[in-house]
């Protein structure tokens, strides 16, 4: 049986329906007078609209995913920025872009948590995955 969707699952996925709104107008609107900048940024909102997208589908959903999907799209979005403001101005467009990523995470970060958080508690909590179960059981550890 499907669990019910939590309310604030509803309210991320509106949220993320947004921002995926707003890739997609960054991506059909008119070019500008540096066509190279102009395609750089289209094709990084055209990627960060397709996560968006998967990511409101996982949300409204209740998902199992929604939280991988949601860390990804996160994950995704810092470093889209950082690329093109490195690409376009160097150091200094990164040292810029600081200024954008630090609010913006300022209000993911507790987004994403909260997401982790629900699907822990619809789905029970992620098995932890083989390669770190090695890794805790010191099979690559080297013993002396």
């Amino acid at each position: 049986m499907k669990p019910r969707t939590p309310s604030g699952f509803w309210l991320a996925g509106l949220c993320s329906a947004i921002f995926t709104a707003v890739m997609v107008w960054m991506v059909v609107r008119q070019p500008s007078w540096r066509y190279d900048e102009f395609l750089s940024t289209r094709a990084a909102a055209a990627l960060l609209a397709v996560l968006g997208a998967v990511v409101t589908e996982a949300l409204w959903g209740a998902r199992p995913w929604a939280y991988r999907a949601s860390a990804a799209l996160a994950v995704a979005y810092g470093a889209v920025i950082a690329a093109l403001a490195f690409a376009q101005r160097g150091m200094d467009g990164v040292m810029g872009a600081c200024w954008l990523l630090v609010p913006s995470y300022v209000l993911i970060v507790p987004l994403v948590s909260y997401v982790r958080e629900e699907c822990g508690n619809l789905f029970g909590q992620p098995r932890p995955r083989p390669v770190m179960t090695a890794a805790y059981r010191g099979r690559w550890i080297r013993q002396p």
